[in-house]
């Protein structure tokens, strides 16, 4: 028999080396085309949404944004945010790598997506959908499932028992759905679990939740806000609708506490070692909160806001130093805030808004470097604001207690201050510059309050303000322009106050959608971007304000009356003017005539003489023979002079007295003799003796009886009355 011999060829080893590297290469090139083509299948099926175009054949998927690949393969597909509008495809689960699928906020439609069959699934995210009906009974299979998330769906009916045969499964989340049934006691194998949330399905039927739930020996989260559900004697410690005996040692690594119940908080919750987050917001929780919390953990979070409680906050919540945040707004919590908390460096946000609170607050509080947060509202808390506040505060609201004292000039530091609400409380004095320099700022409140004062009239930096409300203060002078020309505002009022003036022009630029300058002491019109309905009641109480619309007094009216007005004024000043001129003409004229009369009467300029004989002759006789050698005598009252009278040779003695005494006449009485003032008065005309002398006026008065008058007989007749120079 003759033998076959067969030949095996020798592969040379360069070659066989060559083999062996580029073996593996060949099988990886063809695995992703593979899932190039599953995933551009996948694709058309989910109708070739804009958002993720890039999934094309000339690119390796693994450079795709969605698509992250390990050794080559596909593990994890994140689709969040896409607009997704169509269902998942069951040809996903052909890419048998897959470990994370997340669909998070979309549109897609329909019951559980078909992915039962993604064996190696671990992560899944179907939250923010469309999804309706049951979780599958057997969602089981998904045996290797470790995140379970379907918050914010529509999903209903009970919670199938299979869950609890996700034996790996250590977050479940299930918040807001329409869940109507009742909860697996399975839910108690789930020994991994360590977050589990059920909150906000109110559709749940009213029962107790099994006692399993304590079997959950790492859970460290529970979350149940507005469950319908009660905690079952020995499960989390309480009866129905109460918390009343809790064991710590059952849930040792507790760190979150969110329930939805009534009644008391346990004594011991305050006692859990491991409890970092206690959160029992919106429940009907009464009595005290426990005074150990803070004591016995790193505490972190402690919200109990939304309750009934009553009593004082806890002394210790930051006793380890770890405390981020208190809120424990709408209670009826009493006393004042604990000192411990103003030297809690490492606190970010304090809310204890409307509750009973009285007191100062503890200067650390404002004054905490990372402090971002101090809100205080709805209370009796009292003292001042400190000079400095921390920088990185980003909101105070402290409305409605009774805060005084002037507003800081130093919080121009708070260069991130968004909101700073002070409405109805005692603050006084000026409203400070500073406050205009914040350039985060979007809303201010500071009314009804006790302000006084000018605003400031240059606004440094409010170009983020959105809301400013000043009313109901006391301020005054007129309203700054810049606040017309602030690019953000919509909210402004700045009415029961004092201000005066016109309404800046720079108000037309805007037009907010609140804006109320009502009852104050404004002037003129208002700009005519306000004339409309909307602002009816902008503008009420300001007297002087018109407007050339129904909503306020016609400034055409206004003119029109004033103008009136103005005229009768005119008329009545003119009227008045004239007729006190006149009065004061006559009186004048009066006065200038009665002078005249009595200096008449003081200087006559012609001769006047009285005797009470009869005479042959007239002053001209006289004055026409009058002489200076004819003088006979002088004397201090005059000069008496001898003149002829007529051709027969009759002489008279004249006394001529130089005095510039004013004259009179007056009445002498002589027992024997009725008589009457003689009174001579002499023209002006120069002496013969003194011819250059100016001209004087010359008076006599005669007050003798009648026989010590010159009387007109020869002097020799009368010799026994012999003249001299002063008679």
């Amino acid at each position: 028999m003759m033998k076959l011999h067969f030949s095996v060829p020798i592969i040379p080893p360069p070659l066989l080396c060559l083999l062996l590297i580029t073996l593996p290469l060949l099988v990886i090139s063809q695995n992703l085309d593979a899932e190039l083509s599953i995933l551009l299948q996948v694709k058309q099926q989910l109708g070739n949404p804009p958002s993720i175009q890039s999934w094309n054949s000339s690119s390796s998927p693994c450079d795709w944004p969605e698509i992250t690949c390990i050794d080559n393969t596909v593990t994890a597909i994140s689709l969040y945010g896409k607009s997704i509008t169509h269902k998942i495809p069951a040809k996903i689960c052909d890419l048998k790598n897959l470990i994370v699928l997340d669909v998070s906020n979309n549109y897609i439609p329909g019951e559980f997506p078909d992915i039962l069959n993604c064996s190696k699934l671990e992560y899944l995210l179907l939250l923010q959908n469309y999804f309706v009906g049951p979780i599958p009974a057997d969602i089981d299979r998904l045996s290797r499932l470790r995140y379970l998330d379907l918050t914010a769906n529509n999903f209903s009916g009970d919670i199938p028992a299979a869950i609890g045969r996700l034996r790996e499964l250590f977050y479940l989340f299930l918040v807001q759905n329409e869940f109507n049934g009742t909860w697996p006691r399975e839910i108690g194998n789930l020994a991994n679990l360590e977050q589990l949330a059920m909150a906000y399905n109110d559709k749940f039927l009213p029962s107790a939740l099994p006692k399993e739930l304590g079997a959950l020996k790492k859970l460290k989260y529970l979350w149940m806000t507005e469950l319908q559900q009660s905690v079952e004697s020995g499960t989390l410690g309480s009866r129905t609708q109460q918390i009343e005996r809790y064991d710590p040692g059952r849930h040792a690594y507790v760190e979150e506490f969110d329930l939805f119940l009534s009644g008391e908080i346990p004594e011991n919750v305050s006692l859990i070692p491991t409890l970092e987050t206690f959160t029992i917001f919106s429940n009907q929780l009464s009595g005290v909160l426990p005074p150990a919390f803070g004591l016995h953990s790193e505490l972190r979070h402690f919200e109990v806001s939304k309750n009934k409680l009553s009593g004082e906050l806890p002394q210790h919540l930051c006793a380890r130093g770890a405390l981020l945040g208190v809120v424990a707004s709408n209670n009826n919590l009493s006393g004042e805030v604990p000192n411990s908390l103003g030297n809690c460096t490492s606190l970010l946000t304090i809310q204890l808004s409307n509750n009973r609170f009285s007191g100062e607050i503890p200067s650390g509080i404002w004054t905490s470097p990372d402090m971002l947060g101090v809100m205080l509202d709805g209370n009796s808390f009292s003292g001042t604001l400190p000079s400095k506040l921390a920088r990185n505060l980003s909101r105070v609201e402290i409305s409605n207690n009774k805060f005084s004292g002037p507003i800081p000039a130093g919080i121009s530091s708070l260069l991130n201050l968004l909101l700073f609400k002070a409405s109805n409380n005692l603050f006084s004095g000026e409203i400070p510059v500073e406050l205009t320099s914040l350039p985060s700022i979007s809303t201010l409140s500071l009314d009804g309050n006790q302000l006084s004062g000018q605003l400031p009239l240059d606004i440094i930096s409010w170009k983020s303000l959105f809301a400013l409300n000043l009313s109901t203060n006391y301020l005054s002078g007129p309203i700054p322009k810049a606040i017309g020309s602030l690019p953000r505002l919509v909210f402004l009022d700045l009415s029961e106050n004092q201000f005066s003036g016109e309404i800046p022009h720079e108000f037309s630029h805007f037009v907010p959608n609140t804006f109320n300058l009502s009852s104050n002491n404004l002037s003129g019109e208002i700009p005519p971007a306000f004339e409309k309905w909307e602002y009816e009641n902008s503008f009420l109480n300001n007297p002087n304000l018109c407007a050339n619309i129904q909503i306020l007094k016609s400034c055409y009216s206004k003119a029109s009356n004033s103008s009136k007005l103005s005229t009768n004024y005119l008329v009545m000043i003119i009227s008045f003017t004239l007729t006190a001129s006149l009065v004061i003409v006559l009186l004048i004229f009066s006065m200038v005539q009665k002078y005249q009369r009595k200096d008449q009467g003081n200087n006559v300029e012609t001769w006047k003489m009285t005797s009470f004989h009869k005479l042959n002759f007239t002053e001209s006789n006289i004055l026409s023979r009058l002489a200076q050698n004819s003088l006979i005598g002088s004397g201090g009252s005059g000069k008496v002079y001898r003149t002829a009278i007529n051709h027969s040779g009759e002489v008279v003695a004249v006394k001529w007295i130089l005095t510039n005494r004013k004259l009179v006449q007056s009445q002498s009485h002589d027992s024997s003799h009725d008589q009457h003032q003689g009174l001579a008065n002499t023209p002006n005309f120069p002496t013969p003796t003194e011819p250059n002398n100016p001209p004087q006026r010359t008076h006599t008065m005669t007050t003798r009886s009648m026989n010590q008058i010159f009387k007109p007989k020869q002097l020799h007749t009368v010799s026994k009355y012999p003249l001299s120079p002063d008679h």
